[in-house]
């Protein structure tokens, strides 16, 4: 289900923007990186990249939607948690919903990186914890 049509221009809001806010919302507040994962997968069926994952929340903290704990723990801010409490549709749904509304704020800008091997470790944890 990833939209990579949606990923044009470098000062627009992105699908996987969308995605990685989408997913820290439905997710325990704060959320770890193997939460991230796990509930990115629930709203778009697929697993996100890891350069999703830093150009994403790099953008979204840069534009004062999310707040980062530490390396991998992530938070919605007053703003963030304000903006995505207007978004609309089912599990899936969500994301078209949030980048809609992320159209009415500014991108941010960052070069947020996760530690080397946190992305393979989270996405592994994963998928051991996954049921069968």
């Amino acid at each position: 289900m990833r939209d990579a049509g949606s990923d044009a221009g470098a000062d627009a809001w992105r699908f996987a923007d969308a995605w990685v806010l989408t997913a820290v919302t439905i997710s325990q507040h704060p959320c770890d990186l193997v939460d991230l994962v796990a509930a990115a997968d629930a709203v778009n069926h697929a697993i996100v990249t890891e350069a999703e994952v830093e150009s994403s929340v790099g953008r979204l903290a840069a534009a004062g939607l999310l707040a980062i704990d530490g390396d991998d723990r992530f938070a919605l801010t007053g703003e963030g948690a304000a903006l995505v409490g207007h978004r609309q549709g089912g599990l899936v749904g969500q994301v078209a919903s949030v980048l809609q509304l992320l159209r009415a704020v500014t991108p941010g800008t960052s070069s947020w990186r996760l530690p080397p091997g946190a992305w393979s470790a989270a996405t592994a944890q994963y998928r051991r914890d996954l049921p069968g």
